[in-house]
């Protein structure tokens, strides 16, 4: 979706819109995502690096390290203990400004697309704005939840976020089946 309709001199740009909250440690996005722009995108190791840098990436629980920095993806070198100290548990306060940031992120965007998130309270709650509602399109992953109950997690979620109508769609499927069912409405909703 991010390389649909790029052109090469606006490469740099691909994710001006973008920002990402990750409630994981690892890097897996980023990893792939400068895979997919490598081996697949024709874009070159260093164009594929930077893009992927450009990309806003909110970790509420901290992170490894940098894609290409002290942890290194892959570098089994490097002690992993050492980045015990950048990162939270499930049960530890987020700080406050990776909290404020998180807020901005989701009063300031108008499609909202959660994937492959457990809705545990604690994540529900750091993704919950204080502010009056206004219309936004949420789009979510619900795999795993039982179908009796999605209608609750929608509702829960427009509820959290301050979407107005308090709509969710959804599909109870993982994230590439998702994303590929749902690309079309996202990309439209975006525009």
């Amino acid at each position: 979706m991010a390389k649909r309709n790029l052109k090469r001199e606006d490469l740099l740009k691909t994710f001006q819109n973008v920002t990402i909250i990750n409630f994981n440690y690892d890097r897996c996005v980023e990893q792939y995502l400068f895979h997919a722009f490598h081996q697949r995108g024709a874009v070159s190791r260093d164009d594929a690096r930077t893009v992927v840098r450009s990309l806003r990436m909110i970790r509420p629980y901290g992170a490894l390290g940098s894609l290409w920095g002290e942890l290194a993806f892959g570098d089994y070198s490097t002690n992993p203990i050492s980045a015990a100290d950048r990162i939270l548990t499930l049960t530890e306060q987020l700080a406050q400004d990776v909290d404020d940031a998180i807020k901005k992120a989701i009063l300031d965007a108008h499609v909202i697309v959660i994937l492959g998130f457990g809705f545990h309270e604690q994540n529900m709650e750091a993704l919950t704005v204080d502010s009056e509602y206004k219309h936004r399109n949420i789009f979510a992953t619900l795999f795993g939840l039982d179908y009796q109950i999605t209608g609750q997690v929608r509702e829960h979620i427009g509820r959290a976020v301050k979407t107005d109508p308090p709509y969710v769609q959804g599909q109870q499927t993982v994230c590439g089946t998702f994303l590929r069912n749902f690309e079309i409405p996202i990309l439209r909703a975006a525009a």
